[in-house]
């Protein structure tokens, strides 16, 4: 059964050399490709939610603006790193049970805490 977390390749990709040179550079681009390609290797699936009978994608390494959002305590702003331009969407059914259940499946699948 392939693995489904995205944080395990994390983890893995990033144990590599550093991908910079001689200088003072870093390339995101190349560390961003490794850490597709161990994701890649590992055979992980893509992340998705199914909610009110329609299912979410959501993104392969969690978005700098979800975790900037949930750091200031903005639980709406955090959607829209997750969600995109379904965020309102998803928002409009969802009780606090249910995000409180993202927010569990977050920490768990990103390997981050939410504070939940």
């Amino acid at each position: 059964m392939p693995n489904t977390s995205p944080s395990r390749a994390k983890k893995k990709a990033t144990s590599a050399a550093p991908a910079a040179d001689a200088g003072r550079t870093l390339d995101l681009d190349a560390r961003r490709a490794e850490r597709q390609a161990a994701r890649d290797e590992a055979g992980e699936t893509p992340v998705t939610i199914t909610f009110n009978g329609k299912e979410y994608a959501l993104p392969v390494e969690l978005p700098a603006g979800f975790a900037i959002a949930i750091t200031d305590g903005d639980l709406r702003g955090a959607m829209q790193p997750l969600f995109g331009a379904k965020a309102e969407e998803f928002l409009v059914g969802a009780s606090t049970d249910d995000l409180s259940e993202l927010m569990e499946f977050v920490n768990e699948i990103y390997g981050v805490s939410t504070g939940k």
